[in-house]
């Protein structure tokens, strides 16, 4: 007994031509979503789908399509992301962000001590000494201000103390006051001589130290103050010069 109808094609399948047999299998990225196709519909942008397909599925997110005949949803690469599904491509992490992991939604922000310049990167670079970042996604890190320093990945600079300074031929790291030398204020980048009637025989010093009575300094920058010679004398502090004795009168 022959055939009384003819039979539809069911979803994934269809058939273009009259007096066939049997349906054709929709290919990838195309799709019959129900009975009776004569043709199977391309998966739009973003959308993919296998083999024999009822309908399209949509690329995640980190995940994209550019293409309506590839049928498989591409990976976004490192140093780059995609935040919304069924998207088309993907976007360059921009300064101050980056990302190391394939297939992401969303790129990392640079921690405070870091920076990161250029766009689609994945990893950022530390502040260098004497710079510092102190805020989330920083595409530069700052210079720190006159008489003060910092070393590497930091997000705030400090002061030079008292009795330091920002030495310029050592990276500019806080250095101590050599003997002879004082900074009272802190910030200096330079420090200063003791004047002449004052003396100083310790590093890091905020001060210098008078000459005592008895005792005189005619020099700047130095260590130790020099006793008065016979018949010489120095009856109050910090003397640059002793004073000769009357003539009525000697020294011990």
């Amino acid at each position: 007994m022959g055939r009384t109808q003819c039979s539809r094609c069911l979803g994934g399948t269809y058939q273009s031509e009259t007096q066939q047999n049997d349906c054709t299998t929709c290919v990838k990225n195309t799709y019959a979503d129900s009975k009776n196709h004569s043709k199977c519909i391309a998966c739009p942008k973003g959308y993919k789908s296998g083999d024999g397909a009822l309908a399209c599925e949509i690329c995640i997110i980190g995940q994209y399509q550019p293409s309506d005949v590839d049928g498989i949803c591409n990976v976004c690469d490192i140093g780059m992301y995609v935040d919304v599904a069924g998207s088309t491509s993907c976007k360059s992490c921009p300064s101050g962000y980056v990302q190391p992991l394939t297939s992401q939604g969303m790129c990392n922000p640079c921690l405070p001590g870091k920076h990161q310049q250029d766009m689609q990167k994945t990893e950022c670079e530390k502040c260098e000494l004497n710079t510092f970042a102190n805020l989330l996604n920083q595409s530069l890190c700052f210079q720190c201000p006159a008489g003060f320093r910092s070393p590497k990945t930091s997000i705030s600079c400090a002061i030079c103390a008292s009795g330091r300074y920002l030495n310029p031929e050592i990276k500019n790291m806080c250095t101590d006051c050599p003997k002879g030398y004082y900074s009272q204020r802190t910030g200096l980048s330079e420090c200063y001589q003791c004047p002449s009637g004052f003396v100083q025989a310790s590093v890091r010093s905020a001060t210098c130290l008078p000459a005592i009575p008895g005792e005189y300094m005619n020099e700047k920058g130095k260590e130790l103050a020099l006793q008065c010679g016979e018949n010489t004398f120095t009856e109050a502090t910090n003397y640059s010069s002793c004073r000769y004795c009357p003539s009525v009168g000697t020294t011990f």
